[in-house]
């Protein structure tokens, strides 16, 4: 370890001659400036913080410029005569090639040990017996590093050699059992680049570490999932924004955007897969798998009806008007309730919504549902089965026989295709019955 030394610079001799005051005040400088710098960290007269293994190379080399620069200053100044000046009188001996040559020692305070005498610098250590300061516990080339080799490393780490530090990596070969099969920037990690990331809800490499994609491309190398749901950042077969995996209706063959009769299945945006179902085919009331499937003018959405204790219960995707400011739903009936709801891809679309009722509800009353197929009126039998949104009602045919078809209670006829009944409990008419 360096020596604590405390030693106090003398000032230089005056020197005589031209401008003599002058190059005393440089000498002066130059001895104080390299003796702070070279005690440096032996003598422990700079802050802890310079004193550190791994600064104090920079630390010395700094102050060795410093009193080169310095130096310089004084030789500039020095008198332009051939290097000669005024002799002291009290000096004796002889000039020139009789003198001895002249050498850089070490600064004051440098352990003899530690003094490179033909450079002048003081190393920070000779031997790793000098080097305590965990981690830098290696001596290489004076100064204390870390490792110079993988011996100096604990842990199963590795000397990076350029840098001389302890690492978890140099190659892939290192991080073989330890779940992180690649080498990134010195540290195991799940991947190099995105064919590494086989997941495909992180099919991104980014700094080691698999994550969601932006893009198709994102995707390419995941098989049968090349379309990139970014919302989500996984990789799946289609999007509603990319159905190009969705293959021709009746066909084996995918055809491509933009040729004649080309007609891809939508892609089911709930799912993100492939559907069987063509465009535009779904209308008001009818299920559906995504915007595309409806009809123009038409949102896929969650339909909602409230559940027994109150609470919205979610009823089933449905195509419904999409609520334009201009007519509303006017001419909608019986959709004439207007309706913020949950579309299949995951923003909401305010529509034209049934009141009294849910799409299946209405569907049951348009097809002439049995509600009493053993006689007795059921109305479980119509409608959504986890909400109360059908009724069961005698109707009178033509023959003159009651029957039980499901229908739905109403408030108003603009609820109904056929009219609301004006006796309770009141419910949607089928337009032939007498209401009494």
């Amino acid at each position: 370890m360096p020596h604590s030394v405390n030693v106090i610079p003398q000032s230089p001799r005056p020197v005589r001659g031209h401008s003599s005051w002058r190059l005393w005040f440089v000498q002066w400088l130059v001895l104080w400036t390299c003796a702070v710098c070279a005690v440096g960290c032996s003598s422990r007269r700079v802050p802890e913080s310079f004193c550190a293994e791994d600064c104090r190379d920079q630390w010395e080399a700094e102050c060795e410029s410093l009193c080169s620069i310095t130096q310089q200053v004084l030789t500039d100044a020095a008198p332009e005569d051939g290097g000669q000046q005024d002799a002291d009188p009290g000096d004796s001996g002889t000039a020139g090639a009789d003198a001895e040559p002249m050498t850089e020692p070490c600064a004051p305070g440098c352990p003899t040990e530690l003094c490179d005498e033909s450079t002048g610098k003081c190393a920070s250590c000779s031997g790793d017996q000098d080097c305590t300061r965990a981690p830098y516990e290696s001596c290489s080339d004076g100064a204390c590093v870390e490792c110079v080799d993988d011996s100096g490393c604990g842990g199963g780490l590795r000397c990076q050699a350029d840098e001389q530090r302890c690492v978890e990596c140099l190659a892939n070969a290192d991080c073989e059992g330890t779940g992180l099969p690649r080498c990134e920037a010195n540290r195991c990690a799940p991947c190099q680049e995105n064919l590494d990331c086989v997941d495909p809800a992180a099919p991104v490499c980014l700094e080691g570490s698999c994550g969601g994609c932006s893009t198709a491309a994102d995707c390419a190398h995941i098989e049968g999932l090349q379309a990139c749901d970014a919302e989500r950042g996984a990789c799946v077969e289609c999007t509603a924004q990319d159905n190009s995996a969705c293959c021709e209706a009746g066909g084996d063959a995918c055809c491509k955007d933009g040729e004649p009769g080309c007609e891809r299945f939508v892609c089911n945006t709930i799912e993100n897969t492939c559907s069987n179902v063509l465009a535009g085919r779904a209308e008001a009331c009818q299920s559906c798998v995504s915007d595309a499937h409806c009809a123009e003018g038409h949102r896929c959405v969650m339909q909602t009806f409230d559940g027994p204790d109150g609470a919205s219960v979610d009823v089933g995707w449905a195509c419904l008007p999409e609520w334009t400011g201009a007519t509303g739903c006017v001419g909608l009936a019986p959709l004439v309730s207007r309706a913020q709801l949950r579309t299949t891809e995951g923003a909401t679309a305010m529509v034209c919504d049934l009141q009294g009722t849910t799409c299946q509800g209405l569907n049951d009353y348009g097809d002439f549902i049995d509600c009493a197929p053993s006689g007795e009126p059921d109305a479980s039998i119509c409608g959504h089965p986890d909400v109360d949104d059908g009724y069961c009602a005698a109707v009178e045919e033509t023959t003159n026989q009651t029957v039980y078809r499901c229908t739905y209670r109403c408030v108003s006829s603009a609820e109904c295709r056929a009219g609301c009944s004006t006796s309770q409990p009141l419910f949607c008419l089928f337009g032939f019955e007498t209401d009494s």
